[in-house]
């Protein structure tokens, strides 16, 4: 029933967005559409919505959990090259705030989400300046203090969420790495740390929450306090795993140990 309801959702959409949609694996769903099942498979896309009046555009990014809209609402993550930093953080908490407020269960809810993008987006464009790259020309003691975030979720499977982290990285300059699996880790370091996490927070997650914060000294620039150089999605998935994604330990230390993170192993995973 689920499945249904969201290929009508889709045809109803690209009835209205023809060429605007954007499957991340449109091969399948051509497959759920001719009526077959595809077993754990979630459909993920991007549509782009654009503002004639100012001549700018947001991209939504969207993935339909397996029991939408039966028993979950819809995820999405707004982005815009003409946004800045604030701009950024404040739509996407917003939608998500819009979502879990006046959004019911049992609902398709597309329409309305992309009503609401239509109503209020304009709003977000009106900084002028866009994502601010720190002043590196600063002395340590004079710039915003660096943050390093070791984040611990229960898992992290879904592949809109895993494109969402990949993309706010870029956003707010931000290094460090996201492993998806059970558990899921995701590590920020940099100035806008604290930014990131608090649109990562507000997705739909079983468990999720910092475990350890790090904070730069006074006299600490970026290239001593950040270890990573950029962002990035590591795999350490056992080789008999099952579908479950289970972490194997063992590389994940050894990585943190070539990192300088060995410290980290324990508190984080809570093994001893």
């Amino acid at each position: 029933m689920d499945t249904e309801l969201q290929i009508s959702e889709l045809e109803m959409l690209e009835s209205m967005y023809p060429d605007k949609i954007k499957y991340d694996e449109p091969e399948m769903v051509g497959i759920l559409k001719s009526g077959s099942f595809v077993d754990g498979f979630q459909i993920s896309f991007r549509l782009s919505i654009w503002f004639e009046d100012v001549g700018k555009g947001i991209s939504l990014s969207t993935n339909y959990p397996t029991h939408y809209p039966s028993d979950k609402k819809i995820e999405v993550h707004l982005r815009s090259d003409d946004f800045d930093r604030e701009s950024q953080s404040r739509i996407n908490l917003d939608i998500m705030q819009y979502i879990k407020e006046s959004c019911e269960v049992g609902d398709l809810l597309m329409g309305v989400v992309i009503s609401w993008i239509q109503e209020n987006g304009v709003q977000y464009f009106n900084k002028t300046d866009k994502l601010a790259i720190p002043d590196k020309t600063l002395k340590p003691s004079l710039q915003k203090p660096f943050s390093r975030l070791w984040i611990y979720s229960h898992h992290i499977y879904s592949k809109i969420k895993r494109k969402n982290i990949l993309n706010l990285s870029k956003d707010y300059k931000v290094n460090g790495f996201s492993m998806p699996g059970k558990p899921g880790i995701i590590c920020l370091e940099g100035q806008f740390v604290e930014d990131m996490w608090n649109i990562i927070k507000s997705w739909n997650w079983k468990k999720i929450r910092v475990k350890i914060q790090e904070v730069s000294k006074p006299i600490e620039d970026e290239k001593t306090f950040c270890k990573f150089n950029d962002f990035t999605e590591i795999n350490f998935l056992k080789s008999d795993q099952t579908r479950d994604y289970h972490m194997d330990f063992g590389e994940f230390q050894q990585f943190l140990t070539n990192y300088g993170f060995e410290y980290i192993f324990k508190e984080l995973i809570g093994l001893k």
